[in-house]
């Protein structure tokens, strides 16, 4: 726990960021347009560490399997991972909690964002169990997994129409291919093979909506419902409940 509690803590406080970086980004950009740029900046990014790290060699020592094996988890995340997400963020306010506290109602406004919200959290489940079974080293899986599919968003968006950029949204798009995509996955991958106890690793996880509440709150002015505390509060019960 104590190789990989830095390298989780660490990943947490960038990942808290996103949401708000998301709403913003959003403001100049449609989710499609935010995840082309965001994407590039994330292969991009894993490219660029590889050449730090004197790696490149090892990218043509991958077997015809492994391509296959990084196509698909490609497709899984980001590709469908972040078109259900990006899709989300744009109809949900990024605070939102889907019965808004009216429990007893259970009325909810978005259901198809909802639904996207739920469909994220699966892929993004699948994409790293799956993941963790790939015996590659992280920097050149995840470098594989996100070319192949920056190179399905490539095609979806191009054949839409070709990306317009402005400035401000495709600074918002830079930072979260860095902080939310790029090194935040390879920092999070270390973290959980360095732990001993993955579970308890994986648990700090749930710190992200606590903290995200907070920049959503400060960086995009959305107020926080009650009901979001009550229920953070009882994700952040049970994460020392685990690790106790």
């Amino acid at each position: 726990m104590r190789r990989s509690f830095p390298y989780a803590i660490f990943e947490i406080l960038f990942w808290a960021t996103v949401a708000a970086a998301f709403k913003i980004t959003l403001k100049y950009f449609d989710f499609l347009t935010m995840l082309f740029y965001s994407s590039l900046t994330a292969v991009t990014v894993l490219f660029l560490s590889l050449v730090i790290k004197g790696r490149l060699a090892e990218l043509s020592r991958c077997r015809k399997g492994d391509y296959l094996r990084s196509l698909g988890l490609g497709f899984l995340n980001p590709f469908l991972y972040y078109l259900a997400l990006f899709k989300t963020y744009a109809i949900l306010k990024a605070s939102i909690v889907a019965t808004k506290g009216k429990i007893f109602s259970f009325t909810i406004d978005h259901p198809l964002g909802i639904l996207l919200a739920l469909t994220s959290s699966v892929i993004w489940a699948l994409f790293w169990i799956f993941n963790l079974k790939d015996p590659r080293a992280v920097a050149i899986k995840l470098f594989w997994n996100f070319l192949f599919s920056f190179s399905l968003i490539a095609i979806v968006v191009l054949i839409r129409e070709a990306p317009k950029p402005n400035l401000p949204g495709v600074v918002g798009a830079i930072y979260i291919g860095i902080f939310e995509m790029g090194m935040t996955f390879f920092i999070w991958l270390e973290a959980l093979e360095r732990a001993e106890d993955t579970t308890r690793v994986a648990n700090l996880i749930y710190l992200v909506p606590f903290l995200s509440l907070l920049f959503i709150n400060i960086l995009v002015g959305e107020p926080i419902l009650f009901s979001s505390i009550i229920g953070l509060g009882l994700i952040v019960t049970g994460i020392i409940l685990t690790l106790s």
